[in-house]
């Protein structure tokens, strides 16, 4: 197994693309279906092939890659192994990347979302709290914008699962306490469903977002040039017709 694992990370590592793709979908599998126990005892294997599959999806070179490791950590959030996957993403949420902690914090909210259900009763025992909460809150002050909006979110799910109480007095054992529970209080208006959305357009090379009032924010981010990119008018006809109108 452990030869396998070291495989994979040469794998996604390759500069040749036909290679580190199917690396990457082996990755995919393994976080999905693989027994949790086993990817426990190799954690250190683990950690790397995370690491690899987390740059690869931060590429602004070949956005198919990209667009590969991104599916393959989000299939894993999802997967029998999101606990194992959740410890790892924590490890590589502190790195001098600042691209690389937001991605990091995007997937661990995912795999929140997995491991505290909604009908759950009490936290899970496979998830360290203390670790978890010290990664969210140092991901609200992330430099990434996708680092931060996840962070509330994620903090957002674990207060749920909490309770307010147990959830506040976790907050306040830091000396930035009260600032962050005034953050959590503001208003939310970037929803799950969009933040992916948006990622998933930016490997596509255009990233674009849209707020409560249909006014349109756009970022090139320098893979296809906007006359590229055509946009589906299943979104929202105004807000198709007006981002269609500034991409010509």
């Amino acid at each position: 197994f452990s030869a396998l694992m070291g495989l994979l990370k040469q794998g996604i590592e390759s500069g040749r693309s036909s290679v580190c793709r199917n690396s990457l979908i082996g990755l995919g599998e393994i976080l999905t279906h693989l027994c949790p126990d086993s990817l426990t005892k190799h954690f250190s294997a683990v950690l790397g092939l995370v690491e690899a599959a987390l740059l690869r999806s931060c590429s602004k070179d070949k956005k198919f890659i990209a667009k590969a490791a991104f599916e393959a950590l989000l299939s894993g959030t999802k997967g029998k192994c999101s606990h194992v996957l959740l410890k790892a993403l924590i490890l590589c949420s502190s790195t001098k990347n600042a691209d690389i902690n937001g991605r990091s914090i995007f997937f661990i909210e995912s795999c929140l979302e997995k491991l505290l259900e909604f009908d759950l009763k009490e936290w899970p025992e496979s998830v360290e709290i203390g670790p978890l909460i010290a990664c969210l809150r140092k991901g609200i002050k992330e430099k990434s914008v996708e680092g931060k909006l996840a962070s509330k979110r994620a903090l957002n799910l674990c207060k749920r699962c909490l309770g307010e109480d147990i959830f506040e007095a976790e907050i306040k054992r830091g000396a930035d306490g009260a600032e962050i529970l005034s953050v959590l209080a503001a208003k939310q208006t970037v929803k799950k469903s969009q933040s992916i959305k948006e990622t998933k357009s930016k490997l596509n090379g255009f990233a674009f977002s849209w707020n409560e009032s249909d006014q349109l924010n756009f970022e090139n981010v320098g893979i296809l040039a906007p006359s590229e990119v055509s946009v589906d008018a299943t979104v929202s006809p105004s807000v198709a017709t007006s981002m269609n109108e500034n991409l010509a």
